[in-house]
């Protein structure tokens, strides 16, 4: 459910348009990061040509992934595992 969502969302999404997700578990964070990274990523046979054709350049790039500070984590020791992750579409 949660990987439906996020893929839906990324179609949705307008030019620089962003999308932030928290997460609170492993497996969820492994679930937005894989997401996240198949979509930003060069085709792995377009990487070594020297010029790259606009059609095969990805749509997103990812913006950040944040963890708590320890500040953070002194006041909120909960929120260790929480991180926050956030793509942008490009074109």
């Amino acid at each position: 459910m949660f990987e439906e969502s996020l893929k839906d969302a990324l179609k949705l999404l307008d030019i620089n348009g962003r999308i932030c997700v928290i997460t609170f578990h492993s497996l969820e964070d492994k679930i937005c990061k894989d997401i996240f990274k198949s979509v930003s990523e060069i085709d792995k046979n377009m990487k070594n040509l020297p010029i790259i054709p606009e059609e095969y350049l990805p749509k997103y790039k990812i913006i950040a992934n944040i963890k708590p500070s320890k500040e953070e984590l002194k006041e909120n020791p909960r929120a260790r595992s929480a991180k926050l992750r956030v793509i942008e579409r490009v074109r």
